[in-house]
């Protein structure tokens, strides 16, 4: 999603700061900004905001929005005992001129219920969740990752059967599908299976099955997926052995 903002946000419209890398103190996360804003290294972070200041003031009056973008901020550090915490810093004097967009996992809530982001929490605007994939759009994720490597279509390189085990054991993550797909390519290479022909028999490989199962998704998660599999006539019981076996199409 961060990728797709980069790609279509115009360049005339927009100044976007990406940070990747949140565990970094007040002060390095100021320096990073004032180096992404062509200004000086700041001494510390109160000399910092002054100075951010009347650079976002001059980027605003240019009609310009500068956009701090902050990756996986459920790992961002809470502040040290007298410096505010890296997004503190910023809540007050720049106000407006600088909007911040947090992206992170589940774990960001907890991250911002801190007392230390106790203001940052309450100004943030706008709450969006990603849901997981639906079983048919597992699928059809599965076959766009599979087109896009040059397969002519999903069962070329998978059987059916296999794509629905799969999506199944997922329950819609897409960094899941992508683990357990990968394993299941794996194990028809280690086989010296090829493309076109079936794996061997559902007892293939008794360590890819630790290694799927060590990657599927918790319990609680799959319930209510699988109930929405059911609905579209297709809900397999997952099997880690028969979805590595039945990996490439017959």
């Amino acid at each position: 999603m961060v990728r797709a903002f980069f790609d279509q946000a115009r360049s005339d419209c927009f100044e976007i700061i990406y940070i990747f890398t949140p565990q970094v103190s007040p002060l390095e996360m100021a320096t990073f900004i004032c180096r992404e804003l062509d200004e000086d290294d700041p001494p510390s972070v109160f000399a910092a905001v002054p100075r951010l200041q009347w650079k976002l003031l001059e980027i605003f009056e240019s009609g310009k929005t500068v956009v701090l973008m902050i990756d996986e901020a459920q790992l961002l550090p809470p502040g040290d005992p007298g410096v505010p915490a890296p997004l503190e810093q910023f809540r007050d004097r720049p106000g407006k001129l600088i909007q911040t967009v947090l992206v992170g996992q589940p774990e960001l809530d907890n991250t911002l219920a801190r007392r230390d982001m106790r203001q940052v929490n309450q100004r943030v605007a706008l709450r969006a969740r990603l849901a997981p994939l639906g079983p048919t759009e597992s699928i059809e994720y599965i076959e766009h990752r599979l087109l896009a490597s040059g397969a002519d279509d999903l069962t070329q390189i998978l059987s059916p059967s296999a794509a629905w085990r799969i999506a199944d054991a997922a329950c819609g993550i897409p960094r899941a599908i992508n683990i357990l797909a990968d394993n299941v390519l794996i194990a028809g290479l280690a086989a010296g299976q090829q493309t076109g022909r079936r794996l061997a028999r559902r007892e293939h490989d008794p360590r890819i099955h630790r290694q799927i199962r060590r990657d599927e998704p918790g319990p609680a998660a799959p319930r209510l997926w699988r109930r929405r599999g059911r609905q579209l006539g297709r809900a397999p019981r997952y099997d880690a052995a028969s979805a590595a076996a039945a990996g490439f199409a017959r």
